[in-house]
């Protein structure tokens, strides 16, 4: 777990130095699409995966809400989104989640702090985002964990940023 961690920690500083922005000239990572939610998220995703249509009812529930796969199907990226009772801080959320999960650590890119950990037991490589205009969290799953996943994540989760709403109804 200790080389996942620092492959990310590598990559998310190779990824800090391009900062990807929708507006601006941006160095692909990788061939995608902006992926742009109602609520002013904003991913670029490998163009190639696939969108899951329908989330299933139990994932639903757990506050999952998207979700793509890899074209072979071996490789699953999900966003959940969960509400928190009180206001925290990135250490705090930090703080909590290492009392689980050993490698949970504070990660930065340009444009966002995350938490990144890995759950062995549910195959899952993990970040969170305190969400910047409500009361709550995102979650990033990918899944299987493997060194080659987690490149992928990386890359992804580099390009995570919001838009104001007012901005992005203009």
């Amino acid at each position: 777990m200790k080389k996942l961690l620092s492959l990310i920690l590598s990559l998310m500083l190779l990824v800090s130095g391009c900062a990807l922005a929708e507006d601006a000239a941006a160095v692909e990572l990788f061939e995608g699409n902006w992926i742009n939610f109602d609520d002013g998220l904003n991913v670029y995703l490998p163009i190639d995966w696939l969108v899951k249509e329908e989330i299933p009812e139990e994932a639903a529930a757990a506050g999952i809400y998207y979700a793509v796969t890899s074209p072979d199907g071996a490789n699953t990226m999900t966003i959940a989104w969960k509400a928190l009772e009180a206001e925290t801080t990135i250490e705090a959320a930090q703080a909590e989640l290492a009392a689980v999960y050993a490698d949970a650590a504070i990660i930065e890119t340009e444009t966002a702090q995350l938490i990144y950990y890995t759950d062995a037991e549910n195959n899952l490589i993990n970040f969170v985002m305190l969400d910047p205009a409500e009361l709550g969290m995102y979650m990033f799953s990918f899944t299987p964990i493997s060194e080659d996943l987690a490149l992928t994540a990386g890359m992804i989760i580099g390009t995570v940023h919001f838009t104001p709403i007012e901005e992005a109804a203009e």
